[in-house]
C-alpha cells in the first residue's frame, strides 16, 4: 500500500542536509582520500611501523570508500560484496565480473571500472595477502575482498558505515551513503540535460539514449531512474502547469490587482517566499580547500555563526540534530 504524504526531498534540500554534495567539493573529497591512501600506504611500507590489523584495515576502508565514490552510484551490494577474483582486465580496461545481486534486478553484467579503481583493488589485495599470511592464512582462505578485524568476511553495512565516517572526517556536515550517491549522480545527469536547453538539436534523443546507458550500467530500469532516483526539480513542472492552466492578459491583471489589495500583507508574502528555516538561515558548510588547517578554521567559524543564529532563534535545531 502506498504511503500517504511520504516526504520526498528534492536535490536542494538533500544538498543542504548533507546527503548531496557539490561537484567541486566532491572532487576535493576524492583528492583528499587519495592523499590519505597514498600516505597510509607509504606508512605501512616503513620497516619500523607496527602493522596491526586495525592499522592495515584502515587502508581497506580508504580503498572501499574511493571505489564507492568513483563507481557512479553502483549498487551497494556490488562493491561491498567483491571477491578476490572479481577484477578482470580486457584490452587494457578494468571490469568487475558478473555478480549475483538481489532477486528481480534484471540481468547482471560486467561493470566497467576506472583505471584508478582497478589500481585500488589491486593495492588492497596485495596488503590483504600480506596480512593473512602473517596470521597463518592463505590468500584464498577468505574469498571476500573486504575482511573484518577478526579475519572474516566484512559485513556490507560495516563497510558503508566506515565510508560515512571517512566522508564526515572530510566535512562533518556530509552524511552521504550509497543510495545518496546514486540519487545525486542521476539527479546531476537530469540537471545537466536541462541546462543545455530544450532547443538543442537531438537533445531529447540524446537524453533517451543516455538513460538507456545509465539503466544498463546500474542494472535497473529507466522507470526507476526517472521516478525514484532523480531528485532534480525540473522547470518543466512549471511549464506543465502553464499548459494545463493558461493565464490570459485579463486574468493576469486581475491577479495583480488582488495581490496588491493588501488582503495578505507584504511581510506575510515575503515570509512565505523565504521561510525561516534552518536550511534558509545558514547554508550548509561546504569545504573549499584540501589544506586541513584552513578547513578546520573555516568550519569552526561557520559552526560559531550557526550557534549564534541558534541562540537568536530557538526553533533552529542544533548542529548535532541535523548532521
Amino acid at each position: 500500500m502506498q504511503e500517504i504524504n511520504k516526504v520526498r526531498p528534492n536535490s536542494e534540500e538533500l544538498l543542504e542536509s548533507g546527503h548531496f554534495i557539490e561537484e567541486e567539493e566532491s572532487s576535493l573529497l576524492i583528492m583528499d582520500l587519495l592523499q590519505k591512501t597514498r600516505s597510509h600506504t607509504q606508512k605501512l611500507q616503513q620497516p619500523y611501523v607496527v602493522k596491526s590489523i586495525h592499522n592495515v584495515l584502515q587502508l581497506q576502508y580508504l580503498c572501499y570508500t574511493l571505489m564507492s565514490l568513483l563507481d557512479g552510484g553502483l549498487r551497494r551490494e556490488v562493491v561491498a560484496r567483491l571477491q578476490i577474483d572479481s577484477l578482470i582486465q580486457k584490452n587494457g580496461q578494468f571490469f568487475l565480473k558478473k555478480l549475483v545481486e538481489k532477486r528481480n534486478r534484471g540481468n547482471t553484467h560486467e561493470a566497467p571500472l576506472f583505471e584508478i579503481s582497478g589500481f585500488l583493488f589491486l593495492l588492497w589485495k596485495r596488503e590483504r595477502k600480506v596480512l593473512l599470511e602473517r596470521n597463518g592464512m592463505k590468500e584464498d582462505s577468505i574469498m571476500s575482498l573486504w575482511i573484518s578485524c577478526h579475519l572474516k568476511p566484512a559485513r556490507p553495512d560495516i563497510m558503508v558505515d566506515k565510508m560515512k565516517l571517512l566522508i564526515k572526517e572530510f566535512n562533518p556536515c556530509l552524511q552521504m551513503n550509497k543510495l545518496d550517491l546514486r540519487r545525486w549522480r542521476i539527479s546531476s545527469v537530469f540537471e545537466r540535460h536541462e541546462s543545455q536547453g530544450p532547443n538543442m538539436n537531438g537533445c531529447n534523443e540524446t537524453m533517451s539514449e543516455d538513460l538507456v546507458l545509465l539503466a544498463n550500467y546500474l542494472n535497473t530500469s529507466m522507470d526507476c531512474i526517472r521516478n525514484h532516483y532523480n531528485r532534480h526539480c525540473s522547470s518543466n513542472a512549471q511549464k506543465g502547469l502553464n499548459l494545463l492552466q493558461p493565464i490570459n492578459t485579463q486574468m493576469n491583471q486581475a491577479f495583480s490587482e488582488f495581490q496588491e489589495s493588501a488582503v495578505v500583507v507584504r511581510e506575510e508574502r515575503l515570509n512565505a517566499q523565504y521561510p525561516s528555516s534552518p536550511v534558509m538561515g545558514l547554508k550548509r558548510y561546504v569545504r573549499r580547500t584540501l589544506d586541513q588547517k584552513t578547513h578546520e578554521r573555516e568550519f569552526e567559524a561557520w559552526k560559531q555563526e550557526r550557534m549564534r543564529q541558534q541562540k537568536q532563534n530557538t526553533s533552529i535545531p542544533s548542529f548535532e540534530e541535523i548532521y
